[in-house]
């Protein structure tokens, strides 16, 4: 199920959607999942995931953690400060951003391909 929010504002559209192709990223695991299930919320966390297959350097992912109280972190998209790029497969989670005793069920990982455009002159100019 995918929701579809429009940039320029409007309903949001969800609904099912057949995905067809290969070129859609890998799904990334928390490669340190036992570890995040005893996170001392007083000290900081290090969540770790495998790689987005044929992530760059140009790419950018983001994460959110979500829990009852609504998001405790979220990754920001470049060109701001703390943007992950594609090739990043760790978060540290400071510490005190999680609560004692809380449940964080919602972890978001979404890679974003960044394209570069390039306008190729019809006539070259040599430099000299």
């Amino acid at each position: 199920m995918f929701a579809f929010t429009p940039a320029g504002g409007g309903p949001v559209i969800s609904g099912p959607v057949t995905v067809k192709g290969t070129m859609y990223p890998n799904i990334p695991r928390v490669s340190n999942f036992d570890a995040g299930q005893a996170i001392d919320a007083t000290g900081a966390f290090t969540l770790a995931w495998e790689a987005f297959v044929g992530a760059g350097p140009d790419d950018f992912i983001l994460v959110s953690i979500d829990g009852l109280s609504g998001t405790i972190i979220e990754t920001p998209p470049p060109p701001l400060e703390g943007a992950l790029p594609g090739t990043v497969t760790s978060l540290v989670i400071p510490a005190g951003a999680m609560q004692p005793g809380q449940q964080y069920q919602d972890l978001c990982f979404r890679r974003e391909v960044q394209t570069r455009r390039s306008c190729p002159s019809l006539h070259p100019v040599p430099i000299r």
